[in-house]
């Protein structure tokens, strides 16, 4: 059964664009956080022994293997990279900034890349998402994250849409991530599983046409797909080659890394009728990845700057409409709301229907 527009809960086409506020309600950390957890996993001590007696271990062992597995770099040069990744690091905004700092230190690049993907995946394991029993959708809890914003939007999306229609639940709406960690794909497939009753292969076909998209990288999918490799929702990471994989993090100045995936940023955002910045710092550098138009629509921009001064929020307003601006729209065309008095759930429960109409 086909769903009519009219029937269409997102009536105007919708992108999240998210940052590490939006995964930090499903229990991920934020930068400072994660720039602890790094400076706690590569501060190795070896006291002339073989293995570290403090630091990560199995990320340790990754290094060693890295070093004989790879030219260029001795086990002593990539210890003193790590060494000086912790020394730098509480000066830094986040590991992307440190990275990005020292641009073209291949040594410092693959360490704070591998750092970063373990940090990451074990967070995803650490989360109020996981389950060590992912068939059984009996055994996931999903009442530990029933209060977030995506919980939230679900039930928007869901509302008066029955399992025969579930191919178009999630008409209209789009995501770009900046984060590298797939909560948002995780949720989705177990939202669906849960609330119509269908098999995993199901839910996981309707993710698959949501435009998800991740600038910076992803750890690597949680679904069975061509041409990738498939990495399960918080993988223990001693039981990988993370070498291999870090390789798909990018930094700042990596970024995109394909005109394909570019042009579909832009065209997702270009195509947009509402945009919905949902715990983004509003980096400049993330604002002009961001960049795109000719606009094709009115567009409505409704974000959070939760825990940022009035101050700043002034200052982010006016990024925002510098951004539609590049866009070619009309300035009697814009329509921005920030608030900084509310959380990413917060503000889609208190704007359930503007968002909806």
């Amino acid at each position: 059964m086909v769903v009519s527009q009219e029937k269409d809960v997102f009536k105007r086409k919708t992108v999240f664009v998210v940052g590490a506020g939006a995964s930090y309600e499903f229990g991920l950390p934020l930068g400072v956080s994660l720039k602890d957890i790094i400076s706690g996993k590569l501060r190795f001590s070896f006291n002339h022994r073989p293995m570290p007696e403090t630091g990560d271990i199995t990320l340790a062992l990754q290094i060693k293997q890295m070093a004989n597995e790879t030219d260029g770099f001795s086990q002593a040069e990539y210890f003193r990279a790590a060494e000086a990744i912790c020394r730098g690091l509480p000066l830094a905004i986040s590991i992307d900034n440190f990275i990005d700092a020292h641009r073209g230190n291949l040594a410092i690049e693959r360490i704070g890349k591998l750092a970063i993907f373990q940090s990451i995946l074990e967070a995803e394991r650490r989360s109020n998402l996981y389950s060590e029993h992912i068939q059984n959708i009996n055994a996931i809890n999903l009442e530990r994250v029933s209060d977030t914003w995506i919980a939230s939007l679900f039930r928007m999306a869901s509302e008066g849409i029955s399992k025969d229609e579930i191919s178009d639940v999630f008409q209209n709406v789009g995501f770009i991530s900046f984060n590298y960690d797939r909560c948002i794909e995780q949720f989705l497939e177990y939202a669906l599983r849960a609330y119509y009753g269908v098999e995993r292969d199901q839910a996981a076909g309707v993710v698959a046409k949501v435009p998800i998209i991740h600038p910076y990288g992803v750890l690597g999918s949680i679904f069975d797909r061509p041409n990738q490799r498939t990495l399960p929702f918080g993988e223990r990471p001693d039981h990988l080659d993370m070498f291999e994989l870090c390789h798909q993090l990018r930094t700042f100045t990596e970024q995109v890394n394909s005109d394909e995936e570019l042009n579909s940023l832009r065209q997702l955002l270009s195509n947009a009728e509402r945009i919905v910045f949902l715990g983004f710092a509003f980096h400049r550098q993330n604002l002009d990845l961001l960049a795109f138009g000719p606009a094709k629509n009115k567009i409505e921009v409704l974000g959070t700057t939760y825990g940022i001064s009035e101050a700043d929020t002034e200052v982010i307003h006016k990024d925002i409409w510098s951004l539609l601006q590049r866009a070619k729209i009309n300035q009697n065309a814009i329509d921005i709301t920030v608030r900084n008095d509310m959380k990413c759930s917060d503000l889609l429960k208190s704007y359930w229907r503007t968002l909806t109409t």
